[in-house]
C-alpha cells in the first residue's frame, strides 16, 4: 500500500491530500519538545498517565524553587494552588477532543505510518507537524501542537524554539503564518477571593490569545499565553485604572472583557510582556493549538444525534418497565407546555404582568 493511501484522506486540501514519503519524514523530523520542555499534552491522558504524574511532580518542584524575592506571597501561593488544576484540565480537554474525534484509530490499523504518528501523539511525543496530520486524519476539533510551562519566566528560552517548530510545521503542510496576528486579552480570575469580596487582589490571572496562522483546510493555529498581571501597591497598574475597574459590576456577564478595556490592561500587559518585565507581568505557560471550526461543527452534530438516540432509548425503556412513571412524566411535560400565567392544576397562579422581570 502506498504512503498516500496509508493516510486515508478522502476530500482533503491539496497540501494534505497526498503527502509524500519525504513530507512524512520531514514532519517526523521537525524539532519537537520533550514532555519536560515544550512537548504537547498527550491526546490519550489515560495511556500517558504515569508519564504525566512524573511530569506533574517535576513541574511542582519547578514552581517551588528559585522564586523571585519580589513576588508577593499571595501570588506565589496562587501559582502553587492552581497549577495542578490547570495541568489536569489541559490533559482532560485534549483527551475529550481525542475521544470525540470523527474517526477511530482502529480504522487505520493496517496503515503503519499513520498508526506510528497516532501513537506518538497519544503519548505527547509527536512533532507539531505530525499532530497537524493526526488532527486531520482522525477528525479532531482541537489539538495541542506544543505547550511550554514557564512559571516566573523560568525556561522561557524554549519559547522561540517552540514557535519556530510550529511555524516550520505549518509551512511544511501548506499553511501560512501571519506577520501581524490578531491579539485578544482577557481576565480569567483574580489571585485571591478577596477581590470578589472587597474589590482588591494582588493580581489578575489573564490570557493573551493570538491567531498565528491558517492551514489550507481552514484550521486556525492559535497561541494562548497565561500570566498574572500584578495589581498590588507595587504592581503595574495605576490607581486610576484600578479605580475604573472597581467601578464595574463584577456580576455583569461582560465584566471580564469590560475590565480589560476600561483598565487598559491589554496595552499595559502587552508592553510589559514585550519588555520581559517578569516581576510585574508574571508568565505561567504558553500553548499553541490547532482548531478546525468545520470539524467542531460536525462533531457537535454527531454528539447531538447520539444524545437524542440515548434520550429516545431511555424513554422507551422507562415506558416498557415503569408505565405509571412514564405516564406521570408525560403529564408533567404537557403541563410545562401550558402558556405562562395560566393556572396549572393546583399550582399557584401568577398573573402575567409579574412574570416579566424586565418591567
Amino acid at each position: 500500500m502506498s504512503v498516500e493511501r496509508q493516510l486515508n484522506f478522502d476530500t482533503k486540501p491539496e497540501a494534505l491530500a497526498s503527502p509524500s514519503l519525504e513530507i512524512l519524514e520531514q514532519a517526523r523530523d521537525i524539532p519537537r519538545g520533550a514532555p519536560e520542555t515544550f512537548g504537547a499534552t498527550p491526546l490519550d491522558h489515560a495511556s500517558a498517565y504515569d508519564q504525566q504524574c512524573v511530569l506533574l511532580d517535576a513541574m511542582g518542584e519547578l514552581l517551588k524553587t528559585d522564586i523571585p524575592s519580589d513576588i508577593p506571597e499571595e501570588i506565589v501561593k496562587y501559582m502553587e494552588d492552581t497549577f495542578s488544576a490547570r495541568f489536569h484540565s489541559r490533559g482532560t480537554a485534549n483527551h475529550e477532543n481525542y475521544l470525540t474525534a470523527l474517526h477511530a484509530e482502529d480504522e487505520f490499523q493496517s496503515t503503519p505510518v499513520t498508526m506510528e504518528m497516532i501513537e506518538r501523539a497519544k503519548l505527547g511525543h509527536a512533532s507539531p507537524a505530525e499532530l497537524l496530520l493526526v488532527r486531520e486524519t482522525l477528525g479532531i476539533r482541537s489539538a495541542e501542537l506544543a505547550c511550554l510551562t514557564h512559571p516566573y519566566g523560568k525556561r522561557i528560552e524554549y519559547i522561540d524554539v517552540m514557535r519556530d517548530s510550529v511555524r516550520q510545521s505549518v509551512e511544511l503542510l501548506g499553511g501560512s503564518y501571519y506577520e501581524d496576528p490578531e491579539t485578544r486579552y482577557r481576565i480569567k480570575g483574580a489571585v485571591n477571593e478577596r477581590y470578589w469580596e472587597a474589590n482588591y487582589s494582588e493580581g489578575f490571572f489573564m490570557t493573551r490569545k493570538r491567531d498565528l496562522g491558517l492551514m489550507p483546510d481552514g484550521t486556525v493555529i492559535r497561541e494562548r499565553t497565561s500570566f498574572i498581571l500584578r495589581s498590588d501597591e507595587n504592581g503595574a497598574l495605576p490607581s486610576s485604572n484600578l479605580e475604573a475597574i472597581r467601578s464595574l459590576d463584577i456580576k455583569d456577564k461582560t465584566w471580564q472583557d469590560d475590565a480589560v478595556r476600561i483598565g487598559h490592561l491589554d496595552q499595559i500587559a502587552a508592553g510589559l510582556l514585550e519588555a520581559d518585565e517578569f516581576s510585574l507581568v508574571i508568565p505561567v505557560s504558553t500553548t499553541i493549538y490547532a482548531f478546525n471550526p468545520e470539524t467542531a461543527s460536525e462533531i457537535e452534530t454527531v454528539q447531538q444525534e447520539k444524545r437524542e438516540q440515548r434520550r429516545v432509548a431511555l424513554q422507551h425503556d422507562i415506558q416498557a418497565r415503569f408505565p405509571a412513571l412514564f405516564a406521570h412524566m408525560q403529564e408533567a411535560r404537557v403541563a410545562r407546555e401550558v402558556p405562562r400565567g395560566e393556572n396549572i392544576g393546583d399550582m399557584l397562579f401568577v398573573p402575567p404582568e409579574h412574570l416579566d422581570d424586565t418591567k
